[in-house]
């Protein structure tokens, strides 16, 4: 009895991963709320470019992680609040491909990066702080 396995070609899976992150990006950019300005259209680029670099990770994970995470920061920077889903498939590309220091250096970057850009654009409430009101029949 002879088992026949489905299998996709690697290339052809790489590039529907990508295409299916940009995607995601593109509708989580789309759905958000954001300037409005002309910093739009480049905002939507780097929601492309973050998505579809992913097509090549698996030949070049250490470029891409750097495009997948300045592409990340670009975005937030001009203001589009979504996810850093292709920074995070790159990690997981570049670790296994055995990068594991240069992708721990990348992702501190990252994350102290982030929120400068989320600072840059000017749209977000970084976090102030608010008490919960007591409710007013709470003695005191």
């Amino acid at each position: 009895m002879s088992r026949e396995r489905f299998s996709v070609r690697a290339g052809v899976r790489d590039w529907a991963i990508a295409v299916g992150v940009a995607a995601t990006l593109l509708v989580g950019g789309l759905s958000g709320e954001h300037s409005g300005t002309d910093l739009d259209l480049l905002g939507y680029a780097l929601l492309t470019v973050g998505g579809l670099a992913l097509a090549v990770g698996r030949r070049a994970p250490v470029p891409v992680l750097a495009v997948t995470g300045l592409c990340a920061v670009g975005y937030q920077a001009v203001g589009f609040d979504v996810p850093v889903v292709g920074y995070l498939f790159a990690v997981y590309a570049a670790v296994r491909a055995g990068h594991r220091t240069v992708t721990v250096v990348a992702s501190v970057t990252m994350i102290a990066a982030l929120p400068f850009a989320a600072l840059a654009s000017g749209l977000r409430d970084m976090g102030e702080a608010r008490r919960p009101e007591a409710p007013s029949n709470w003695p005191g």
